[in-house]
């Protein structure tokens, strides 16, 4: 009875594993166990001898090798599945950023690390005329577009993410405001997109809200902050930057009148 409990709970732990590759010594202990007790259980009932321990492990385990095999490629592909569905909980699949829970997960993270750096709330103008216009399809190109863009300027300790819909967050990691407002210049450029039309592309331009981090150490605070700035860079035209100091915003760059930033010059700016 206790090697049948034994067994079962060995099964048991080979099913809830959640990487097969890990679990994989515990199914060829549990496959030799398994043709040990089948030989033993032959040798009961028939009388059968057989050469040895050695010899009748040895030979349980060439009878279950190709199981073996085929278990050991299946897991390789759970494992590759689990990936995927990892990645897929963690992404935006249409721009490659964080989504906004990841986002909000590693910003915090971020800002407990180092209280100095910026965050720039971003949302595309005019994004619903674009969908009614021309479509979702070329929507969806617009968003790749604007993640595109956003990748370009984020550094391995930035923190971006697609926080739902046309708007965008990203935390510019150990950076002064007058080094954020500059790549803010950068992103808010323009964005070229394709309409569909070989002869043709679209353009959209991008209103952002900032806030330096130093004005506290809560992110959902500088979350309404940042939003508080981007709602008045859109009242004030759109394609406008503007930003939260002091308890108010205020419209600081015409991000379509912005100059181009070399994005050599954005290296220097995180250096």
């Amino acid at each position: 009875m206790q090697i049948r409990t034994d067994v079962k709970r060995a099964f048991t732990d080979i099913l809830a594993a959640d990487n097969w590759v890990a679990a994989f010594p515990k199914m060829v202990v549990f496959l030799m166990l398994f043709s040990a007790w089948k030989v033993l259980w032959n040798v009961h009932i028939t009388g059968q001898q057989t050469d040895g321990l050695v010899s009748m492990v040895l030979n349980g385990f060439v009878e279950c090798l190709p199981f073996l095999i085929f278990a050991y490629y299946a897991g390789i592909k759970q494992i590759r599945i689990l990936q995927t569905l990892s990645l897929r909980s963690r992404k935006d699949l249409l721009t490659g950023l964080n989504n906004r829970q990841t986002f909000l997960e590693n910003a915090k993270a971020r800002i407990h690390e180092e209280r100095r750096g910026v965050l720039l709330l971003i949302d595309a103008d005019f994004f619903k005329q674009v969908n009614d216009t021309y479509g979702h399809a070329i929507g969806d190109n617009c968003i790749e577009a604007i993640g595109h863009r956003l990748h370009w300027n984020l550094s391995e300790n930035d923190v971006g993410g697609r926080m739902g819909g046309e708007e965008f967050a990203i935390l510019l990691h150990g950076m002064t405001t007058s080094q954020a407002i500059c790549v803010a210049g950068r992103i808010g450029m323009p964005i070229s997109f394709s309409s569909g039309v070989a002869t043709s592309d679209l353009s959209i331009t991008l209103s952002i809200g900032l806030v330096d981090t130093r004005e506290t150490g809560n992110l959902d605070d500088l979350l309404i902050m940042a939003d508080d700035a981007l709602y008045d860079a859109k009242r004030a035209g759109r394609a406008k930057l503007a930003q939260w100091s002091g308890g108010s915003s205020e419209v600081i760059r015409d991000l379509c009148a912005s100059g181009p930033i070399d994005r050599n010059e954005r290296r220097k700016l995180v250096a």
